[in-house]
């Protein structure tokens, strides 16, 4: 490896990750140029990248949508804290709001088709007012 970090224990530690999550060298390269700038957020940032890693089904291209994220400058590691987890919650639950309220003024259903518009339904209508016709009429 080219670049290192400052410290032994953070060269360590990103050993330790690239082999738990089988990056690869290049990918190992950003990862460690990314956290030299990094250092002072150092154990936030690579406790947000495993976790990221841990849950993804293919780590390598998880991190390096990360690591662009790092390098444009808009990477956040979300330590844990219980307000920190209270207004996550409250945001996935208002997107999830904004998202049924958006599909129900389109007049769709979850699965995406138009409600009370397909041909079933429009055939369905003359039949029956055909049938109380012909009922009343013998």
């Amino acid at each position: 490896p080219a670049a290192a970090l400052p410290e032994d224990w953070m060269n360590n530690e990103i050993s330790t990750f690239c082999m738990r999550f089988k990056i690869e060298e290049a990918v190992r390269s950003r990862l460690v140029r990314a956290m030299s700038r990094r250092t002072a957020s150092f154990k936030d940032d690579l406790a947000a990248l495993t976790s990221v890693c841990r849950s993804a089904k293919h780590p390598p291209g998880l991190l390096s949508l990360r690591l662009r994220e790092m390098e444009n400058g808009v990477f956040q590691s979300r330590s844990y804290s219980p307000e920190g987890e209270k207004q996550t919650r409250a945001a996935t639950t208002s997107s999830h709001e904004s998202r049924q309220h958006h599909e129900r003024e389109r007049g769709r259903s979850r699965s995406g088709d138009r409600r009370g518009r397909g041909l079933g339904s429009r055939e369905r209508k003359p039949a029956n007012a055909s049938r109380s016709s012909s009922a009343s009429s013998s």
